[in-house]
């Protein structure tokens, strides 16, 4: 089962972070009088600029280590916007695991076991004590801050980066933006009341052929009870935009359920 853990971990990266998100054209915000002096113009002017295309696909190079093993392979990336991301992770040539997120659940395929998995996200919260929302992991995905409560955002330094942090009772998330253009550096996510922190940077940016900046090294440090300490980093490589995708994904009549 130790396997299965690991590949449910994994596919949680790509789903948690924070919980309850509205996008940014729900918030109200962008009114002329905004400047990025304030909270609400500098939501504006993310919210502009934000990379939003129909379809994602990209190579990487992903790593994975937690307090008792470590795991190094390849990962093809495939996403639909608003709809559903597609993951196959290969180690020395060969798919180990292949994962389906959807806006409402995860499907996991463990080709070492031959076992799959089928989760809700509500099924993941309440195991891992994680919130997950699928809005979150596009936008992780693709290098967008977002936000939780834009109203209750604020401002906290200016310089050397600027730093907004998004309030809610018991936690907040931190972004620190580069000032000229706004790419997303880093991102802080702490439980005031808990003992959960996640820190995400986003380094490494380059042009894409439609001249959008995007982070092709992300590097993820997750401390949390349900999980222990874990680190996962991901390297881009051959990122495509707006070309439509294969998503195959069925599970083999012999593959066995893992255990909830």
């Amino acid at each position: 089962m130790r396997f299965n853990k690991i590949w449910i971990i994994i596919a949680l990266f790509f789903v948690q972070l924070l919980s309850g998100c509205k996008v940014l054209k729900e918030a109200g915000l962008g009114k002329k009088e905004d400047t990025l002096d304030s909270p609400a113009g500098l939501i504006r002017a993310l919210d502009q600029k934000k990379f939003a295309p129909e379809w994602f696909a990209a190579k990487a190079r992903v790593s994975f280590e937690d307090e008792d093993m470590s795991i190094t392979g390849s990962a093809t990336i495939r996403m639909k916007k608003d709809s559903l991301l597609w993951v196959s992770v290969k180690k020395l040539g060969f798919e180990v695991a292949r994962a389906l997120i959807t806006t409402d659940s995860v499907l996991i395929i463990d080709r070492i076991n031959n076992e799959y998995g089928r989760f809700d996200l509500d099924y993941l919260e309440s195991s891992f004590n994680l919130p997950a929302s699928f809005p979150i992991v596009q936008n992780v995905i693709l290098g967008n801050p977002h936000f939780l409560r834009p109203e209750e955002a604020v401002i906290v330094e200016t310089r050397p980066n600027l730093q907004i942090r998004d309030r809610l009772p018991e936690q907040w998330v931190d972004y620190y933006l580069e000032p000229k253009d706004l790419r997303l550096l880093q991102m802080d996510y702490t439980e005031t009341m808990g003992d959960q922190s996640l820190v995400a940077s986003f380094e490494a940016y380059d042009q894409l052929p439609d001249k959008q900046e995007f982070s092709f090294f992300r590097n993820f440090s997750l401390t949390s009870s349900a999980t222990g300490a874990t680190e996962m980093t991901i390297k881009f490589s051959q990122v495509e935009l707006d070309i439509p995708q294969s998503i195959p994904f069925s599970i083999p009549r012999r593959y066995t359920r893992m255990d909830e």
